[in-house]
């Protein structure tokens, strides 16, 4: 019985190791398919980004679920929501105070439906309309609490029959989604241009 013993010692520290091994780093034992969740923390330990993921069959992932990151202080930066790696839903920015510093509409991916941009003490900056990624609708500016710049898009194109308004003498800017410039309306960026992907 003694000698069994021994005699299998060596097996079970095998299995052992064999356990404590990450499954990712066993080119022999690949991940499972199925949703896991990806954390990463500040250097003090703090929660910096939550994220859920599918593990595809080839064993890469993509984002598919809730997506969450906070500020080194703890409070909430983004939310956001991913169907196989597309935003789906509302995605929601926050400024550092906790105010709400945008709220956009997804599907598939693309903006659709109503952007809006606030400061951090709550002032609505800016409204837009989007159709499958494409401007559609009345985009307005605010500056100060008046509207500074308004103008109607057409599924992606400025409307002809619409005049821009602009009370400002500021040079236009082109606004951008996702790195791409909106079709040029004249209109004034007041938010830097680019409404951030999710992992900027």
């Amino acid at each position: 019985m003694t000698i069994l013993r021994f005699a299998l010692l060596p097996l079970l520290a095998v299995l052992a190791l064999d356990c404590l091994t990450p499954s990712y780093a066993n080119p022999d034992n690949p991940p499972t398919p199925g949703h896991e969740t990806i954390e990463a923390r500040w250097p003090d330990g703090t929660m910096r980004e939550r994220r859920q993921v599918l593990r595809l069959e080839d064993g890469t992932a993509v984002d598919d679920g809730p997506f969450e990151r906070w500020y080194n202080d703890g409070t909430t930066e983004y939310k956001a929501v991913f169907v196989l790696g597309k935003k789906e839903g509302t995605t929601v920015r926050y400024h550092r105070n906790g105010q709400i510093a945008s709220r956009q509409h997804y599907h598939d991916g693309k903006p659709d439906g109503p952007s809006v941009s606030w400061d951090d003490s709550g002032n609505k900056v800016k409204e837009e309309n989007w159709a499958a990624g494409r401007p559609h609708g009345t985009w307005t500016v605010w500056k100060d609490g008046k509207i500074t710049w308004t103008h109607t898009f057409d599924n992606g194109d400025p409307d002809p029959e619409v005049t821009p308004r602009g009370d400002n003498e500021e040079a236009p800017q082109r606004s951008m989604v996702d790195g791409n410039p909106v079709p040029d309306s004249g209109g004034p960026d007041v938010d830097g241009g680019r409404h951030r992907s999710h992992r900027d």
